[in-house]
């Protein structure tokens, strides 16, 4: 009988634990609260993103605050001339979804690639072509991919133009905690 209720104690226990793992919460992030061309880097690391250039390890090349339509932006200026214009973002722990508004020159398209941990692509999305610069146009969003890492942001014409994004609205991948008592 005290078997059985030592079982019965572990199956709750870990119920139990299961049920409080941390819940897919929606993280919204606006770039209104930056200094025009500044540096993003970190300043969003509490929300469990940092922004960089995607290709240089250096991170005094990453994206900054840019202004676009009124609005402040995430765009890559700074580059090394034998790479391309890009955004990054990395994140501390999976994603199961993200959404972001984008921007590019005239006549260019966006392309959203998702990689995993591991540097694989996960998923690749591209927007219409932008009606004009410093336009937000179109929305791309990756859904249903609990293993979206890193994700980079990047026109169909990376030497001459550079993406901007706005409102990325990401959803981190549930943790569920499994563990005897």
């Amino acid at each position: 009988m005290r078997a059985s209720k030592q079982r019965s104690l572990a199956v709750f226990a870990t119920l139990v634990l299961v049920l409080f793992a941390r819940q897919s919460i929606a993280v919204s992030i606006d770039f209104e609260s930056g200094t025009l061309l500044t540096e993003i880097g970190n300043s969003f690391a509490a929300n469990g993103v940092i922004f960089r250039n995607f290709e240089l390890p250096d991170d005094s090349t990453g994206p900054v605050f840019n202004n676009a339509a009124g609005d402040k932006v995430a765009a890559g200026l700074s580059r090394d001339p034998t790479t391309n214009f890009a955004v990054a973002a990395v994140f501390d722990m999976p994603l199961q979804s993200i959404s972001v508004d984008v921007l590019g020159p005239a006549s260019q398209k966006v392309i959203m690639t998702a990689f995993d941990i591991n540097g694989n692509v996960v998923a690749t999305k591209t927007s219409a072509a932008s009606p004009g610069a410093n336009v937000i146009f179109d929305n791309l969003r990756v859904a249903n991919a609990d293993d979206i890492i890193v994700v980079r942001w990047e026109t169909d014409s990376q030497i001459v133009g550079t993406a901007g994004i706005d409102n990325p609205t990401f959803v981190f991948a549930p943790v569920v905690l499994s563990a005897f008592v």
